[in-house]
């Protein structure tokens, strides 16, 4: 049975609670497409996604007022289809002409819609209509057949597909040009555990972010942790503090990071003390079957509080590849 549709509405602005209605999990018709997809591919380890989807960056976006991925999570539930169709479009096309001939019915059991055939085709082929729109793929009509999606520069200029680290490579010795191009890798297993089909669309923007900020754009892990400037995430991302702290909750309660509260100085004994929390992705749980289980309350979290900063990274801009 699909999941799809019981988590929290995703629009900007929604004055929904943080806590997530019922707990999830992906149907076997989900797994077994992402699989098949999975083989087709060749077992891809990851999807590589340009740090400019998250953010405006000068000469690449910034004549967008909002970037990519917070334009693609407004709205509701046409949100969630859009993110997740477009990341699966990233996944998928890992070779040039970077286009994907499938049915509408197939996109919809990745997605774990309900009602593939019907109701999920169609939520698909409107979410397919706002990307073109958006200049985020071209759509090439099939007589008689499926569409064909192909994808243009996640960054949202407009410009034809090239994978960022091959563009990356092409222009290293001119490290500004290079810069545009800095990305990070999010592990397939988000789509062959089916994660994608349960996390919220706040929940997989905040993966991403943390990803993002973390710089890590060679490994499918990750080390140390990060804590959250709100003014700067708030200012760079266009996402709404709720949105926010919904989407790390859910990856909190779904184990897929933890959370440490850390003590801002903890060398000033006469201070007053004050604490913070910072993220950590962890990876290896990606590999085990997706579940969120229900938010009935608060996170222990007595075992993971540490004084101090250190091993803390805190959210700036992210034009340095690392």
């Amino acid at each position: 049975m699909s999941h799809e549709g019981r988590w929290p509405n995703s629009s900007e602005g929604s004055t929904s609670t943080i806590k997530s209605l019922d707990p999830r999990e992906p149907s076997e018709l989900a797994l077994w497409t992402a699989s098949q997809l999975a083989y087709r591919i060749k077992n891809r380890p990851n999807t590589p996604v340009r740090r400019s989807f998250t953010e405006l960056t000068p000469g690449i976006n910034s004549g967008l007022k909002v970037p990519p991925l917070a334009q693609l999570i407004r709205g509701g539930r046409g949100g969630s289809v859009r993110l997740r169709l477009l990341l699966a479009l990233l996944w998928i096309a890992a070779a040039p002409p970077y286009e994907v001939r499938m049915p509408a019915r197939a996109w919809a059991q990745l997605l774990d819609l309900p009602d593939p055939a019907g109701k999920g085709a169609r939520r698909v082929a409107d979410a397919t209509r706002w990307l073109q729109q958006r200049s985020l793929i071209e759509v090439v009509p099939n007589e008689g057949g499926s569409n064909t999606l192909r994808i243009l520069n996640e960054a949202g200029n407009e410009q034809p597909y090239e994978p960022p680290g091959a563009a990356y490579q092409r222009l290293r010795d001119d490290p500004a040009a290079a810069g545009k191009h800095l990305y990070v890798r999010l592990p397939s297993t988000l789509w062959t555990y089916g994660w994608m089909a349960v996390l919220s669309p706040a929940a997989i923007a905040m993966l991403i972010i943390l990803y993002v900020q973390l710089g890590r754009s060679g490994t499918a892990g990750t080390s140390g942790a990060v804590w959250i400037s709100p003014s700067y995430a708030k200012e760079s991302f266009k996402l709404s503090d709720e949105t926010r702290a919904r989407g790390l909750r859910e990856l909190e309660v779904a184990g897929l990071v933890t959370v440490q509260r850390r003590e801002l100085d903890a060398s000033n004994v006469l201070a007053e003390r004050r604490f913070r929390n910072v993220y950590r992705i962890e990876p290896q749980r990606f590999e085990r079957k997706a579940f969120v289980p229900a938010d009935n309350g608060p996170v222990d979290r007595s075992s993971r509080q540490v004084e101090g900063e250190r091993g803390a990274r805190r959210i700036e801009p992210a034009h340095k590849a690392e």
